[in-house]
């Protein structure tokens, strides 16, 4: 009792202001991290009893309800009660300890007598005292429940209350710590920087909030409330941690070891960025910045070969009515306009459009709208755009105006974007999640406390039940700001995105332990292709990172024609390799329930599948062997289906993740299938799509069933030969998996992308559910997931890379000024605490069209109309696709010009008008469109397995993460004729702007090339790490005609090395890309790197400029 009564004291002490609050929150997840060690008398001295919890009621919610003079009354009763019995005690007119020691025969009687001499009364008297502090904490059992249900109920009926407070503290006090004592200094290190881990990036540095203003009652339905909050830094400017750049080339590569693949990150949460390179481990927190010439705002680079394009500067939005410096905010109905002069560089057929006017994004443009937040009270957080990003940040008021535009209404959601979130311990207020009784809304910073009830009654903001305030969560609400007292030490009340610590309501059961399971092709393809090696040398990789972590098992198995099975029991001395032909015979149904029927293991599920802690030289051991016991393997078959039934029967009491590696069609048991197609016969072919058909649900029911089982599996599919995928692809499309594709370009790549699969954060066992306010419809759910019902979605594992999209439309008559969407994610940690994760996000709505076009956001909108194309494609041709999703550009466009008709805005001579929300669209979708997702073939048909491995990534990764595969991103290096203090410098992704004399930086998404013309200085070639090649005569004179010193080569080096490091960070959410050297000519990375120019008419792919005058023409006809 003494233990709760202090720390009630303290407690409510720290939560009067930011400083304690934040050091209470990170005491209770240090507490927590304590409680998981396996200690018997701190969980023992940490235990509560029933008696307990009323204690903390009436000391807590019960005190602060009445007078302050039931505080007084009730300490004297204890005094009056206890006082004279520890006076009795000490005096000796007492002695419980007779009857302790004297009857139970451990001392005799004139012993004991003796002991009552002063050389032996300090003993007697500490058993006295020991006597009295267990009587005391005894006495809650008569003393609370006297004050509880005697006590109070006399006051409340003598009508004794607190009185309002007159002098309490408000927000803006709280902020500024305005507090009548000064907060003492924390003394020596904090205990949560030894749990801190090591390996993630420094975080972003918090913003200041200002102050709130005076009248937050409750209701945020007040437009003047709102103010944008401050710019914060991206995820790509976030310092590493880890000391160097290390190449993942072997040293018998002729090209050297200068960039490529960064260090293992260490520890498991891939939020910490790539490692920069060394010269900025000390003083780097940025990404970096080049000249403003150059990136800023795609000004014009140096002329350099007679005719160079130039790059876009967007100029300042058109203002209405031509009048410039006219205060646009005043009216939110005037359309911001961004002014396009569409110019050829010359008359030449396939000149580009390259006025500075067109716009073009690049990584800065990104940044730039990552550092945006959602709009939102002063004194709440809203959530990161890399969590919620919709499609429009002002939703239209009525269905009608909706379709009038012609753009769908959505929301794209990663859930865990942010692995680190503030916590919500709920533990010491009634230890019960607070939630609305009529919809099960979760409490947020929206939610409405009613000032005429003292706070004791809250209002959903979805359904506007109005609910009773649990009494252990109580607290009286300021009369000057509208919001509870303690607000500060509620972060569930001033952060839209938090982590609520699970409470006994979700834990029926045990959370299930994280799993990883290995599922390797053996056969003779995977070792010639060299994935099976990239896949043992990935898993290896982040096994060392691991191998401390308790709560963490993994599993490992192999297959060809037969089925391996490998016993990592940790009593072993090493790990025993198990062949078993007859589970390929062995078949597996999926019952009524979709569960999976079981097959028979050789042994026990316990040793294979083992903790990473206890075996991890076993594992080690396997991992290091695989490669080379398969080395000389003949065999070709894959007997993929039966392989899959037994990963699924280790996992299907626990759950887990299974990385599968596949490179030849399934031929072997249960699950086989025969190739179906002729890609050459149906490229570029209206019934192309007919391909994207899967042979047969066998593999969706099994998809289903692992989706029941908690099971997701990822996909690592080799590019020798056709897979099938279409069939397959549902093991991860309903799981909540990834797919990737180990081709030529993407192998070098393939270990690291396995590494961070393992490594990054993962929750497990996740269930989604999405509410909305009443009025507010979700017809469509798109990415890897499976819909249970309309509103819930089962993602069975989920990782920060996981992205879905929500479709909305707005229902009749919706009258609020808001509308509001709340995501909960249940889920599992790696550490196997079970947590819900709540995002809620409050979207202004309107009734003109205006604020509503002025509030498009270019990527959000993007993504959702490139998974709408996907989700088309697969059922028509794919050009009628593209022509479909063109179509409602083009209507959004002339709804903006008619709008900007109205205001007296026309577009000039040879111009055109682009709302500014919506600049980047057109580029973007254009990009899309020659992607494999639904691009048409050029040189080679483009086979079903790669289009298929593309609507994937479409389907289920982050938008930021797929710009480069829309918009191949190009910069000049080296050129003789450049300053090279200079560069690098951005320029069109275009071959007329690629000369063989210079040395190029491309990202095309899947790979970051380093091209070199055949015609580079030798020493330039060396400064990367390239091979020259052959000394000629003419290479021997170009070397002598260098006029670059060694210090300027150098800094170019470390600014090339910066720029690859930032492109690597926008890349890694759909695959870990490294830097390839490219000669010109080579023919592995060079059609890959044509089809992304986007600045190209190339066959059957429209350029962009192309494509903006294309929908320009079929905006104003008729306008």
């Amino acid at each position: 009792m003494f233990r709760l009564s202090s720390q009630r004291l303290l407690f409510h002490r720290l939560s009067q202001t930011k400083l304690g609050s934040e050091v209470l929150a990170q005491t209770r997840s240090e507490m927590r991290h304590l409680e998981r060690k396996d200690n018997a008398l701190m969980r023992f001295m940490s235990r509560r009893r029933p008696i307990d919890y009323l204690a903390i009621e009436v000391d807590g919610p019960v005190t602060k309800e009445l007078h302050p003079s039931f505080r007084h009354v009730k300490n004297g009763i204890t005094c009056i009660v206890f006082v004279p019995f520890v006076v009795l005690l000490v005096a000796g007119y007492l002695q419980p300890t007779y009857y302790l020691l004297v009857p139970t025969g451990l001392v005799p009687y004139d012993h004991y007598v003796r002991m009552w001499s002063f050389s032996n009364w300090a003993v007697v008297l500490a058993g006295q005292l020991f006597f009295a502090l267990v009587m005391y904490d005894l006495s809650v059992y008569a003393r609370y429940p006297f004050f509880a249900y005697v006590l109070a109920p006399a006051y409340r009926k003598l009508g004794w209350f607190r009185p309002p407070p007159a002098a309490s503290l408000t927000i803006e006090q709280l902020k500024t710590g305005a507090s009548r004592r000064v907060h003492a200094r924390p003394l020596g290190r904090p205990l949560g920087e030894i749990y801190r881990n090591q390996a993630a990036a420094a975080a972003a540095k918090p913003r200041e909030e200002p102050a709130p203003p005076q009248n937050l009652h409750h209701t945020f339905e007040d437009p003047n409330q709102f103010h944008p909050a401050p710019a914060l830094g991206g995820p790509y400017g976030q310092q590493p941690a880890q000391p160097s750049f290390v190449s993942s080339y072997s040293q018998a590569n002729p090209y050297g070891n200068v960039y490529a693949a960064s260090p293992p990150q260490q520890g498991y949460s891939s939020y910490a960025p790539l490692p920069p390179p060394q010269h900025q481990q000390q003083q780097y927190n940025a990404p970096p910045q080049f000249p403003q010439q150059q990136y800023g705002n795609y000004a014009q680079p140096p002329a350099a070969y007679g005719h160079q394009p130039q790059m876009h500067q967007s100029p300042p939005p058109l203002q209405p009515y031509g009048m410039p410096g006219y205060p646009q905010q005043l009216n939110p109905d005037f359309i911001r306009v961004t002014q396009v002069q569409l110019r050829k560089s010359s008359n030449k057929p396939g000149a580009l459009y390259d006025h500075p006017s067109v716009p073009r994004m690049m990584p800065q443009d990104i940044e730039e709208d990552l550092q945006q937040r959602m709009p939102a009270p002063v004194h709440i957080t809203p959530t990161h755009r890399l969590c919620i990003r919709p499609t429009m940040g002002t939703f239209p008021q009525t269905q009608q105006l909706a379709d009038s535009l012609g753009l769908p209404l959505g929301i794209n959601f990663r859930p865990f974007a942010e692995p680190r979130l503030n916590e919500v311990d709920l533990s010491d207020k009634g230890n019960a999640m607070i939630r609305c009784k009529a919809c099960g809304a979760y409490i947020n910073p929206f939610t409405t406390f009613t000032e005429a009830n003292d706070g004791s009654r809250w209002q959903c903001i979805l359904c506007k039940h109005i609910n009773v305030t649990p009494r252990a969560y109580f607290s009286h609400v300021d009369p000057q700001t509208g919001q509870l007292e303690d607000i500060m030490s509620r972060p569930e009340l001033l952060n839209c995105s938090v982590d609520f610590y699970a409470t006994p309501e979700f834990l029926k059961r045990p959370p299930r332990r994280p799993v990883f399971l290995l599922m390797l092709d053996c056969s003779f393809s995977a070792v010639a292709s060299g994935l099976l090696e990239a896949m043992c040398r990935g898993a290896l990789t982040a096994l060392d990172s691991m191998k401390d972590d308790d709560a963490l098992y993994m599993g490992i198995m192999g297959y060809d024609t037969t089925v391996y099975f490998f016993n990592l029991r940790s009593s072993l001395r090493a790990p025993r390799m198990m062949a078993s032909p007859d589970t390929v015979k062995d078949i597996a149904n999926v019952n009524d329930d979709f569960k999976l029927e079981k097959v028979e293991l050789p042994c026990p599920t316990g040793d294979l599948v083992v903790s990473v802690k206890e075996s991890y030289h076993l594992l080690r051991m396997a991992l290091e062997s695989i490669p080379n016991v398969f080395a000389p393997t003949k065999e070709v078959g894959c007997a993929f289906g039966p392989s899959l039934a037994a990963a699924v029967t280790m996992l299907d009491a626990n759950g887990g993740k299974i990385l599968a590696s596949i490179t030849s069609i399934p031929s072997e048991g249960d699950g086989k299938l025969k190739h179906r197609f002729d890609a050459a016969k149906l490229s570029n072919q209206p019934k192309e799509y007919t391909m994207c058909a899967a042979a047969n649900d066998w593999y969706k029911q099994r998809a289903l069933a692992c989706s029941n089982s908690a099971i997701s599996v990822d996909l690592f599919v080799g590019a020798n030969k056709d897979v099938d995928l279409t069939t397959i692809a549902p093991l991860s499309r309903f799981t909540s998996g990834s797919i990737h594709r180990a081709t030529a370009v993407t192998m070098s790549g393939l270990a690291d992308q396995v590494q961070r699969s393992l490594l990054r954060f993962t929750a497990f066992d996740c269930t989604l559910r999405v509410r909305t306010s009443k009025g507010l419809i979700v017809p469509n759910f798109y990415g890897h997931c499976h819909v249970r019902v309309p509103d819930l979605l089962v993602l069975p594992i989920a990782d920060e890379d996981s992205s879905y999209s929500i479709e909305f439309k707005m229902g009749p008559n919706y009258a609020a000024k808001f509308a509001y969407v709340q995501f909960a994610v249940v889920y599992t940690t790696r550490s196997r605490e079970r947590r819900i994760r709540v995002h809620t996000v409050q979207i202004p709505v309107s009734s003109t069209i205006g604020p509503v076009i002025n509030s498009i956001n270019s990527l959000g909108m993007s993504c959702f109309l490139s998974k709408m194309c996907v989700d088309m494609a697969v059922n028509g041709p794919f050009s009628q696709a593209q022509e479909k999703i063109t179509e409602k550009l083009t209507t959004a466009w002339k709804a903006a010009l008619k709008q900007m008709a109205a205001q007296g805005v026309r577009p000039g001579a040879g111009e055109l008008l682009i709302p500014e929300s919506m600049r980047f669209i057109p580029q973007l979708l254009c990009g899309f469109f020659r992607c494999a997702a639904t691009g048409l073939a050029t040189v080679r048909p483009l086979p079903p397995d790669e289009r298929v491995a593309s609507m994937s990534s479409v389907m289920s990764c982050p938008i930021e993460a797929m710009v480069p595969w829309y918009v191949t991103w190009t910069y000049v290096v080296y050129a003789p004729e450049e300053d090279v203090d200079q560069l690098p410098a951005s320029i069109f992704s275009s071959e007329q702007c690629v000369h063989r004399e210079g040395v190029y930086l491309i990202n095309v998404g899947a790979v970051i090339v380093l091209w070199f013309g055949k015609h580079v200085h030798p020493t330039i070639c060396q400064l990367f790490g390239v091979d020259p090649g052959e000394m000629t005569p003419e290479k021997a004179e170009k070397q002598e005609q260098l006029s670059v010193s060694p210090e300027q080569l150098a800094a170019l080096r470390q600014r090339v090395e910066d720029l690859i490091w930032t492109h690597r960070q926008i890349n890694r959410s759909v695959f870990t890309a490294v830097m390839e050297p490219c000669a010109q000519g080579n023919a592995t990375y060079e059609p890959m790197m044509k089809r992304g120019m986007g600045e190209d008419n190339t066959r059957n792919l429209i350029a962009y400029g192309s494509y903006l005058r294309k929908v320009w023409d079929a905006v104003s006809v008729g306008k």
